[in-house]
């Protein structure tokens, strides 16, 4: 039998591990099924039924299927993020822009631009996909 005190402890152990520790740079993660709103901790974020939510915390469900809908089959492209599932523009090669922005978007860019040209041409394919998805969503 564990007494309170020692309860207490444990609690008090587990809530400053790093692995339950919520992130506070996006605090919730959503389940791709329901839409449910959980707190972002390690465990959570390395779910497979679990993608970090970018959104608005106080939406609705109807807003976050939408968001759901948008999001869910793209990688999050950034400049400078270390999060594995995001693809860094910023630390790609030529052969990786050019493979990413083929196998993503679809599109063709030319190997012979310098690469700071080939990273600018990613991330407007990119915005340019987000505008498109952001339109979809508003119209539905």
């Amino acid at each position: 039998m564990i007494s309170e005190a020692q309860d207490q402890r444990l609690a008090n152990n587990i809530a400053r591990s790093a692995k339950y520790k919520q992130d506070k740079t996006h605090p919730m993660v959503i389940n791709i099924h329901d839409g449910r709103l959980l707190p972002n901790n390690k465990l959570l974020r390395e779910h497979k039924d679990y993608r970090v939510y970018t959104g608005d915390i106080k939406a609705d469900l109807p807003a976050r299927m939408k968001w759901l809908k948008g999001f869910a089959g793209m990688p999050k492209v950034v400049n400078s993020a270390e999060a594995a599932d995001n693809f860094d523009v910023g630390k790609a090669t030529k052969e990786d822009l050019i493979g990413f922005a083929l196998d993503t978007f679809g599109a063709a860019l030319d190997p012979d631009k310098h690469i700071a040209t080939l990273r600018k041409e990613v991330m407007a394919l990119y915005e340019a996909w987000n505008a498109k998805v952001a339109g979809e969503t508003s119209l539905a």
